[in-house]
């Protein structure tokens, strides 16, 4: 009857003191590498990193008189800080990152020929300098633009030119956004010069036709009161219609602002014919305090209604005027929008290749392929002395393969 030879287990132990024995090669494997690597890194090029950093972008506050003006009336700003931007900081980085300023690099620098590329090869170029460009916005809005070169002075100079870059085209959106502003509220602006014309001469004709009417203090509260209601209706809809301009139907400005117009239009409504209550089977009630204007007798009602226009276009005036001057002052604007905390300076340091890395790295990862080369090795040689058949069946697989032999 055939016995089959007992297999022994083998645990960590064992597995070191077989690698004990090829400790000499272990260790001219570890720092024979490790002098190689660092001999291959010497002639490894040089990189340098060279970065700008950006002041958090702040909204203009140089119009305080204007500002402060606006801020008074009860319908603000007719959405041009809107048109400022929001988070300036998001659009500081899709400038930065856009195709026109890596063209403007490219060119600028002759990083075509720097990189090899062809002029028909602009695309891979693009992709070769946006590798070695990185813009970083931190929680606080700081903006930092780094660059790497082998040429620790070109870094430097290149990280400037981004900088120059960003503020230069910054300006041009920013007089481009301001002149499309101008001209939506100078045509608004000039609506209601006509409109304020035409509801002077209604009133006047009225007067002049029937003399002057007096209205109970209550009707001309709620004239006064419709009127401004009326003017911060047509504020709005200025307003809906700029950020329509910039922003899809879908957006969340866009939305609120159709909200708060469809309220103050409902508002309105009720302030003329007074408020739906669902207790009298939706037939309109009075206010507590106030008069719906359709109850104002029919004489008193036509002349509260040219009033009332004109009490609307007068305030609309006042806005519009004010928000006109300050829309051109700044499309007229050219002064500097990014403020510079630290301009970029060549680099004492390379910042790659680190060579203590290589080196480690190089090092260790070729020892521990050597240890399971090794290993290997030493499980074939007992897997001789166990297990012949087996041994011989894996030497036909693996032709050549033979254990190494022990000296004696």
């Amino acid at each position: 009857m055939q016995q089959h030879p007992v297999r022994k287990e083998y645990g960590f132990l064992d597995y070191f003191i077989a690698l004990l024995k090829w400790r000499k090669w272990l260790l001219i494997n570890f720092f024979g590498v490790g002098i190689i690597a660092a001999v291959i890194s010497l002639f490894l090029p040089k990189w340098y990193l060279s970065s700008s950093t950006l002041m958090p972008p702040q909204q203009d506050s140089g119009l305080l008189g204007l500002s402060r003006m606006i801020s008074s009336i009860p319908m603000g700003g007719l959405g041009l800080d809107f048109l400022k931007g929001g988070d300036i900081s998001y659009t500081y980085m899709a400038i930065l990152q856009s195709r026109t300023v890596l063209d403007r690099l490219i060119d600028d620098f002759g990083l075509l020929d720097m990189y090899e590329f062809k002029e028909n090869e602009r695309d891979k170029a693009r992709k070769a300098v946006k590798a070695n460009l990185d813009f970083n916005l931190d929680k606080e809005g700081t903006i930092t633009i780094s660059v790497l070169d082998k040429d620790p002075q070109r870094a430097a100079d290149m990280a400037n030119a981004l900088v120059s870059y960003l503020d230069s085209l910054n300006v041009i959106l920013n007089v481009e956004k301001a002149r499309n502003n101008r001209q939506f509220i100078e045509n608004r602006f000039t609506e209601n010069k006509l409109d304020l014309k035409k509801a002077e001469e209604g009133l006047k004709a009225f007067q002049e036709k029937y003399g002057a009417i007096a209205l109970p203090a209550q009707a001309e509260a709620a004239i006064q009161g419709a009127a401004e209601l009326q003017a911060q209706i047509i504020a709005e809809q200025v307003e809906l219609g700029v950020k329509k301009k910039y922003l899809s139907a879908s957006h969340e400005e866009v939305i609120q602002s159709q909200n708060k117009l469809n309220e103050l239009q409902k508002r309105l409504s009720e302030m003329q014919y007074g408020v739906k209550s669902a207790s009298t089977n939706g037939d309109a009630h009075k206010p507590d305090i106030l008069p719906p204007l359709a109850e104002v007798p029919e004489m008193g009602l036509q002349y509260a209604r040219l009033l009332r226009e004109l009490e609307v276009q007068k305030t609309l005036y006042e806005l519009l005027i004010q928000q006109y001057e300050l829309a051109k002052i700044e499309e007229a604007k050219t002064i500097p929008t990014v403020q510079v905390l630290d301009r970029a300076i060549p680099a004492e340091r390379k910042t790659k290749p680190k060579r203590s890395l290589i080196v480690i790295f190089a090092a260790l990862s070729t020892t521990f392929v050597m240890i399971l080369f090794l290993l290997l090795i030493e499980r074939i040689r007992l897997l001789q002395a166990e297990d012949p058949d087996r041994h011989a069946k894996l030497a036909r697989v693996l032709p050549g393969l033979k254990a190494p032999e022990d000296k004696a």
